[in-house]
């Protein structure tokens, strides 16, 4: 597993590791039915910046489900469809740490696996909601960067007017 939790993307370089080039670096470093999970930051992304992220992520990897509590959202991504196991995801909830960690987000171990079969979007709901992007984040012309940058002011001239 890769877990890729960046600074926030308008930072200058960091639009890098939400690219093609990048997806496709962390999979050639993945052992057959690996799993790359990424972090992104809703509270910046218009709907349609969301939606180039994950177009750009599923140009590489065949499997993708996304949870999300509105203003983050984690990715996963992998070529082999994702699945919950029961019996292996109890013993890695073994620690207290672990247990503590999704207890911080409101999750009680017992009920883990439930939340994780149940994502926001998984490949089937995942289509509809990308339908009209064509656009991809790709090194010679980082659109999430500019795009973010640009939210960070749209969106304060939205909150001040309130």
């Amino acid at each position: 597993m890769i877990v890729s939790e960046p600074p926030n993307v308008w930072v200058v370089g960091v639009s890098g590791l939400f690219t093609r080039q990048f997806y496709r670096s962390a999979k050639a470093h993945l052992k057959a039915g690996g799993i790359l999970s990424q972090w992104l930051p809703l509270y910046e992304l218009e709907k349609d910046d969301f939606r180039i992220a994950l177009v750009t992520l599923r140009t590489v990897f065949a499997h993708t489900s996304v949870w999300t509590n509105g203003s983050d959202a984690v990715v996963l991504a992998s070529d082999q469809p994702l699945r919950v196991e029961p019996a292996q995801l109890a013993a890695k909830l073994q620690p207290a740490g672990v247990r503590a960690d999704w207890a911080l987000i409101g999750v009680a171990p017992e009920n883990l696996a439930a939340f994780l079969e149940h994502p926001q979007f998984a490949d089937a709901s995942m289509e509809s909601f990308l339908g009209g992007i064509d656009t991809v984040n790709v090194d010679d012309r980082p659109v999430l960067e500019f795009n973010t940058a640009r939210n960070i002011f749209t969106f304060a001239k939205k909150h001040a007017g309130r």
